[in-house]
C-alpha cells in the first residue's frame, strides 16, 4: 500500500479516474494493527484494479480534518472524488473483498 499525505491526497484520491480505497490508520491503534495483514492481503488481490492507500491520521491533519472519523481503522471507498462507502473499526477479509468488488462495479 502506498502512503498518502496531505499533499498527495487530492491527486491520488480525489482526482483518480479509478475507484480508490483509503485506509485511515494510526500506529497506536490496536485495531489498525490487527486489520493490517488482512488489508494487505486483500489489497494485493486487487492490485492493478483498485488502488489502495494508507493515511496516518496523526501525520496528516488537513485531510483528517475533513472527515468525522470515530473509530480506526476507517476505510473509505472513493469514486469520482466522492466517498461512496465507508467502514470503521475491525473488518473481516470477506467484508474487505465486498468493498473492493463494489469498487470494481463502479468501473463497469
Amino acid at each position: 500500500m502506498k502512503q498518502l499525505t496531505d499533499a498527495t491526497f487530492e491527486r491520488e484520491v480525489l482526482r483518480s479516474v479509478r475507484p480508490v480505497v483509503v485506509a485511515f490508520q494510526a500506529p497506536w491503534s490496536n485495531a489498525s494493527s490487527a486489520c493490517a495483514g488482512s488489508l494487505e492481503r486483500v489489497s494485493q488481490e486487487y492490485e492493478g484494479e483498485v488502488p489502495t492507500f494508507a493515511l496516518n491520521v496523526d501525520d496528516e491533519p488537513i485531510v483528517v480534518g475533513h472527515y468525522e472519523l470515530r473509530q480506526l481503522p476507517a476505510l473509505a471507498l472513493y469514486s469520482d472524488g466522492a466517498v461512496i462507502a465507508t467502514h470503521e473499526g475491525m473488518i473481516s477479509e470477506d467484508e474487505l473483498r465486498a468493498m473492493y468488488e463494489r469498487a470494481l462495479s463502479e468501473v463497469g
